[in-house]
């Protein structure tokens, strides 16, 4: 990526990306260029932050395309949303004769970050995502910030997506929901670490839970009918309530939730795509692994993981979300033994909690705010 001084509008790009606020406003310069070129009226209004649309002009003409990108809202920008807007402007690249894309620094005129900054966001994100080939100029009128801009040592020791985490740790820090969990004295779910431990200390030999999961097996049903069918006296029966119960208080879509989830805002730990009878299913067999993970899903799995160790382990259950977490913001491949890293990152911050047991919960939750989700 380069960085030049001169107006953008003016460039030889292939592409030229036009900022524009929710509403449709931009700069003087802007409009008139687009005034200029009989295009002011494809200007986008009531779009959301972070909007971008390509418009083909023509294949002989300088531009090929200009993309308008909304980068501010209410006077104010996010370095998230500008991370996205440069994956979206390659995601969405038109063609490959086009290899020149020119812009200002977006968002630089957001009340609420800083241009250098803006720059350094948008850098990395251009490199993460590269289109073989083409090249990325960055415009600005201002001599100072050029000049600053041309002496800025090039890091990459960091993704953007890391770089967005240091720029908005404080204004993390200052949400109300990170302020309540960091100092609460209680474990935020403790029903269902109780429910757990009901589940890990129900006794009964081996061949009872191997029997109870053939037998569930057999009938190819859902849980809801098989547990129907059941005579309360059952112990079969006992087990799978804690079974259901415990599903309850881990996934947000769980069976009975409403009666089962104690909780009166029916918190869960997770909202998975397992359904209720491969909840059970995998239950049964870490009971029959004698508390191993042969043969339990990745998401069950995890969650069970999340459990035995709150403080050091993630709410996040999926695979696929966890690796794209460790790939933007370690630059490594996800493994379950280097957690400690992902946690490290978080302590580097001062994000503590009063109770520990609450770490894993907060890290998670911040890992999907708008702000840090990759």
């Amino acid at each position: 990526m380069n960085v030049f001084s001169g107006d953008f509008l003016k460039s030889e790009a292939d592409i030229i990306v036009i900022p524009h606020s929710t509403e449709g406003l931009l700069d003087d310069q802007s409009r008139a260029w687009l005034l200029h070129h009989d295009l002011e009226g494809y200007i986008p209004v009531n779009v959301q932050l972070g909007y971008v649309q390509y418009l083909q002009l023509s294949d002989k003409s300088r531009p090929k395309y200009i993309v308008f990108t909304c980068t501010i809202q209410n006077q104010n920008s996010s370095y998230s949303a500008l991370r996205q807007i440069a994956y979206d402007l390659v995601r969405l690249w038109p063609n490959a004769s086009c290899k020149k894309i020119a812009l200002p620094i977006l968002g630089g005129s957001g009340r609420n970050i800083q241009p250098l900054q803006c720059y350094q966001v948008l850098r990395m994100a251009f490199e993460e995502v590269q289109v073989s080939g083409y090249e990325v100029f960055i415009f600005t009128q201002d001599k100072d910030l050029y000049e600053r801009l041309s002496l800025m040592p090039i890091k990459r020791e960091k993704s953007s997506a890391a770089i967005v985490f240091d720029l908005l740790v404080e204004g993390i820090k200052s949400a109300k929901w990170v302020t309540e969990l960091t100092i609460s004295d209680e474990y935020y779910f403790k029903l269902a670490l109780d429910k757990f431990n009901e589940y890990l200390n129900f006794e009964a030999p081996l061949v009872f839970f191997r029997e109870l999961l053939d037998r569930f097996q057999r009938e190819k049903t859902t849980f809801s009918k098989f547990f129907q069918q059941l005579s309360s006296k059952e112990k079969d029966t006992q087990f799978l309530l804690i079974c259901g119960q415990l599903t309850a208080y881990i996934d947000k879509h769980a069976y009975l939730k409403k009666d089962w989830n104690r909780y009166e805002d029916r918190r869960t730990i997770a909202s998975s795509s397992v359904n209720q009878t491969r909840w059970i299913e995998g239950l049964l067999r870490y009971r029959i692994n004698e508390n191993g993970f042969k043969d339990i899903p990745p998401s069950i799995a995890n969650a069970i993981s999340y459990l035995l160790a709150p403080e050091s382990s993630l709410t996040m259950l999926s695979i696929t979300h966890r690796t794209l977490c460790f790939r933007v913001l370690l630059g490594k491949h996800y493994n379950i033994e280097l957690m400690p890293i992902l946690f490290e990152l978080f302590r580097d911050s001062n994000f503590e909690c009063k109770n520990p047991m609450n770490k894993g919960y907060l890290i998670s939750r911040i890992l999907y705010s708008p702000e840090i989700k990759p």
